[in-house]
């Protein structure tokens, strides 16, 4: 189970394979979405004078959320391939963190075995 794990964050880590692609695609498109969703409530709020909604307290809130989940919609989208393709991606930090664990315990055994030495 954890090696099919492995072999899909592997996938999706690797710009040339399929999976790669499409979630560079999903991300664009999500950047897309969430780029419209905020334009959309930045400038209904900006033309709210305008339209006359000002005043009304609730449609206004709306609009911020509105906005606020737009902004997060993109910024969102455009962490998900940086989260795969970094250089300290999901699967390397992973592994290394395991790695630096068992460096770390067998520093700390050579410590302990030159303490008791000396």
């Amino acid at each position: 189970m954890m090696s099919k794990v492995i072999n899909i964050i592997k996938e999706y880590s690797d710009e040339e394979s399929k999976r790669g692609k499409a979630l560079q695609k999903l991300s664009w498109e999500a950047c897309k979405i969430g780029i419209y969703v905020f334009s959309y409530g930045f400038l209904q709020v900006l033309l709210s004078d305008w339209i006359g909604i000002r005043d009304d307290k609730e449609v206004m809130l709306k609009l911020y959320y509105i906005m606020f989940s737009g902004g997060f919609l993109f910024y969102a989208a455009a962490m998900m391939p940086w989260v795969f393709h970094h250089k300290k991606n999901i699967f390397n930090l992973c592994s290394t963190t395991f790695k630096l664990s068992t460096i770390e315990k067998e520093v700390k055994e050579e410590i302990n075995q030159n303490n008791k030495g000396e």
